[in-house]
């Protein structure tokens, strides 16, 4: 009798935990479901933003990276132009155009706004509540770099690094345009911000070169001042295992569960890394030693083959992003890609921070990302992220001017080298390497170099094959790799 008192009472205790169990997940769904729906007041223009903006004078160009400039609304005036365009109740001519034309429109008095993903020119046009009636195929464009003529408001270009094309999409002209942001950005422009191509310091296709029958010319933008200084910064990571921080992780975790811990099992490992498992890994929260952070739900494995609507992903990642942590008003869209497999069609979304507009780079992370947010179909399965807090300035020693010149020459016998390496099959006599490299150089760009617990300023520059990240500091290379 007790033994069959025993099996009913075992009986009866697991019905209960599996019905409770199931109250639990019915919660958390219903939880969700609540919070996407305030999740939709998250205006996502504000993280598809543009890496720089170039202003182009003629002979001179102002490159800046932050959405304001002394005072001067660069970001806003350029949205307005672009709005204004797109509202035009014409229809719309979308054309592809050669790049000898792009190079030429880059020449003239202009502003090109570069954006740091290549979005799909349906999303983009989404993006600004626009679904346009227009001629020629669309399907498969992507909008990297966006670019305003000064006296032409009738049509605007458009580059896709996607599939390294160019168009131009023509309409009516607008009442709004870019000449009132391009004179203010003319009246307060400084040297410090000022450029020249690289053709026109070296003259490449004219003398020095000519022998090799080079066709076009390289327009790359080198910075004018003679004192490249940016400051470094003193860094912490956002969230640490410290007992101190015990609260703080479990604020992290209720946020990120959307309930109470009551059925949340934590484990701490030998090496201080914390977890935190809903069930048996339906979802689980980890924070690492070394301050990131990564939340895992099991994909749903019957879920159809479908792929994650742009903005319901964008959404999603970030009401999620926010969830793990403080807020960063410099978070943005840095990447974006689907594949699709045999069981699951994968959305990875990778989200950078900036500091005054200059992004951060981190080398341990995908394209140097700090949070990578994956999709498998319509869920979403995994989130990565590691991100520093900026606490003070550490000041940079200024006891040498350090100009394009002398970084040049600082380094030239690795460039050469690794040209030499890049492309064996180029013949290139030895007095002519160092300029042949620079002007195969394709990318140089600002960046903060996450270094241990610093911010370094740095150049990130790609000749050829390598790929390089120059100290400004120092002058010196810092890190460099090869495809």
């Amino acid at each position: 009798m007790k033994e069959f008192l025993k099996s009913t009472l075992l009986l009866v205790l697991t019905f209960m935990t599996l019905t409770m169990t199931y109250m639990i997940f019915s919660e958390t769904k219903d939880k969700s479901g609540v919070l996407a729906q305030e999740s939709e007041t998250i205006d996502l223009i504000d993280y598809i933003r543009p890496q720089n903006y170039i202003f182009s004078f003629g002979d001179l160009f102002i490159k800046l990276y932050d959405d304001t400039y002394e005072g001067v609304e660069v970001r806003r005036s350029y949205e307005s132009a672009l709005t204004s365009f797109l509202s035009s109740p014409s229809e719309f001519l979308v054309s592809e155009t050669r790049e000898s034309v792009w190079l030429e429109q880059i020449q003239k008095r202009s502003m090109q706004i570069n954006y740091p993903v290549a979005l799909p020119l349906k999303n983009f046009l989404e993006l600004y509540h626009f679904n346009m009636k227009t001629i020629g195929e669309m399907d498969d464009i992507h909008v990297s770099s966006v670019l305003f003529l000064l006296n032409h408001k009738d049509y605007i270009y458009i580059f896709d690094e996607y599939n390294q094309k160019y168009f131009k999409l023509s309409g009516d002209t607008s009442s709004i345009w870019i000449d009132q942001v391009f004179s203010d950005v003319d009246g307060v422009k400084s040297m410090k911000d000022a450029y020249r191509t690289i053709e026109s310091r070296y003259n490449f296709l004219n003398a020095g070169l000519e022998k090799y029958d080079l066709e076009n010319p390289n327009l790359l933008l080198t910075p004018i001042s003679n004192e490249i200084v940016y400051p470094k910064y003193n860094i912490v990571q956002e969230i640490s295992l410290d007992k101190e921080n015990e609260g703080r992780l479990k604020t992290y975790a209720e946020n990120v569960f959307r309930e109470d811990l009551d059925f949340v099992k934590k484990s701490v490992y030998a090496d201080t890394s914390t977890i935190f498992m809903l069930g048996y890994g339906e979802k689980v929260l980890k924070i690492n030693n070394d301050g990131s952070l990564e939340f895992t739900v099991k994909p749903d494995t019957s879920s159809q083959l479908k792929a994650v609507d742009f903005f319901e992903g964008l959404r999603e990642s970030v009401d999620q992003i926010n969830r793990m942590g403080v807020p960063s008003d410099t978070m943005y869209l840095s990447g974006y890609y689907q594949v699709e497999n045999v069981r699951d069609i994968e959305t990875v979304y990778l989200f950078n921070y900036s500091k005054n507009g200059i992004p951060l780079f981190r080398p341990e992370g995908r394209n140097g990302d700090l949070i990578e947010v994956r999709f498998s179909n319509t869920d979403l399965i995994k989130i990565k992220k590691n991100t520093p807090i900026v606490i003070n300035e550490q000041l940079t020693d200024f006891q040498s001017a350090k100009s394009f010149k002398s970084i040049i020459e600082r380094n030239q016998i690795l460039f050469q080298q690794h040209f030499k390496e890049d492309l064996p099959e180029l013949y290139v006599e030895d007095a002519d390497i160092l300029q042949m490299a620079l002007h195969n150089m394709e990318i140089l760009s600002l960046k903060y170099y996450i270094r241990s617990e610093t911010l370094v300023p740095v150049w990130y520059v790609k000749i050829a094959k390598t790929h390089y990240f120059i100290d400004l500091t120092s002058g010196l290379v810092l890190n460099y790799y090869s495809d």
